[in-house]
C-alpha cells in the first residue's frame, strides 16, 4: 500500500475576486489525526494566483491549528482548488476560514485615534445569526416549520420520518448574496439547484431526499459564513460544510432533519490603536514598564 492510499482525498473550487485574501486552518486536531488542506490555483477563472505562505507552511499546505496562508489574485477573478488529504483514523471537521484583506481607502477610519479602542477593551460581542424561516413535509406528518430564533431544526434528528421537502427563507435577506440548496431524491435524481425562499423536493409522495448540498453566492457571499447541520436517518447530526454534497454513510439513509446558520461575518478591517506618536503624554505620566506591559496584552 502506497502512502496516498492511506488517505482519504477531496477537493473543491474556491472563486476569490481580485485582491489579497487569507486562509487560515482554524481547529485543532487530535495527535494522532492528519488532516492536510494543500491550495493551489485551478483552471477555472482568468486571473492570475500568487501564494505567500506563512511561518512552517510548506508547499502550500496547511497542516495544523495556526497555518495560514495569503493568496493574492490580480487582474480577474480566479478559482482555488483546495484539496483534503485526510488520513483514514481522522474524523474531525476542519474549519479552514477564509477572509479577504481590505487594502483599500476603506479602512481608514473617520474617528480620530483617541476613539479608538483601548488596548485592554473587551472583545466585541458575538455576531448575530441571520434570521432563517424553514419549512417543509414530513413523511408521515405533513408540512413542518421551524425558525432559526428557536432551535432552528426543520424535522428531529434521531427521527425515522423522511423529509421529503424543504423550503429556507432568509428573513430581511441583503442584496448581493444568495443561498442556493440542491439535493437528490431516490426516483427523480439530482433535482435543480434552487435559491432561498423557493422550495426542493416532493410533497406527499414518499420520495425521501438522500444528499443535500448548499452554498452561498453572490458579490457579497463571502460577507457572510454557511454552518449549521443535517442528520440522516439513524445517524447522529454531521457539519453543513458548503459545497460538499452531504450524505449518509451508504448514500441511501434519508434525510430527516437540518438546521442551516448563518451568520454576517466581523469587519476585515483589523482594530486600529493609536500609534506611539500620539501617546506622548500617557507615555510621560508612566513607567516605561507599564506602557511595555500593555502594549504586549
Amino acid at each position: 500500500m502506497s502512502q496516498l492510499d492511506q488517505f482519504r482525498i477531496s477537493s473543491k473550487i474556491v472563486a476569490l475576486e481580485p485582491g489579497l485574501h487569507i486562509f487560515r486552518y482554524a481547529t485543532q486536531l487530535a495527535t494522532d489525526e492528519v488532516v492536510l488542506l494543500a491550495l493551489q490555483p485551478s483552471p477555472i477563472g482568468k486571473g492570475q494566483v500568487d501564494f505567500f505562505p506563512g511561518e512552517g507552511v510548506s508547499r502550500n499546505t496547511l497542516a495544523r491549528l495556526g497555518d495560514c496562508l495569503i493568496a493574492r489574485v490580480k487582474s480577474a477573478a480566479a478559482g482555488i482548488l483546495v484539496t483534503e488529504y485526510r488520513s483514514a483514523n481522522a474524523s474531525s471537521v476542519v474549519d479552514l476560514r477564509l477572509d479577504r484583506i481590505d487594502t483599500s481607502a476603506n479602512i481608514i477610519s473617520d474617528k480620530s485615534p483617541a476613539a479608538a479602542p483601548a488596548l485592554n477593551a473587551a472583545p466585541a460581542a458575538a455576531p448575530q445569526a441571520e434570521t432563517l424561516v424553514l419549512s417543509g413535509s414530513v413523511q408521515g406528518r405533513g408540512a413542518v416549520t421551524a425558525s432559526s430564533k428557536t432551535d432552528g431544526w426543520l424535522g428531529k434528528p434521531g427521527s425515522q420520518q423522511a423529509l421529503e421537502g424543504f423550503a429556507i427563507t432568509w428573513d430581511e435577506q441583503p442584496a448581493g448574496v444568495e443561498l442556493i440548496y440542491t439535493g437528490r431524491v431516490r426516483d427523480l435524481g439530482q433535482l435543480p439547484a434552487t435559491r432561498s425562499g423557493s422550495y426542493l423536493g416532493t410533497r406527499n409522495q414518499n420520495q425521501a431526499i438522500y444528499s443535500i448540498s448548499f452554498i452561498l453566492a453572490g458579490p457579497r457571499a463571502d460577507e457572510y459564513e454557511l454552518s449549521g447541520q443535517v442528520a440522516f436517518s439513524g445517524q447522529p447530526p454531521q457539519a453543513l460544510q458548503p459545497g460538499l454534497a452531504l450524505a449518509g454513510p451508504t448514500g441511501r439513509e434519508p434525510l430527516v432533519a437540518l438546521r442551516p446558520r448563518i451568520v454576517a461575518k466581523p469587519s476585515p478591517h483589523a482594530a486600529r490603536f493609536p500609534g506611539l506618536a500620539d501617546q506622548s503624554d500617557r507615555l510621560a505620566a508612566q513607567p516605561q514598564h507599564a506602557w511595555d506591559y500593555q502594549a504586549n496584552t
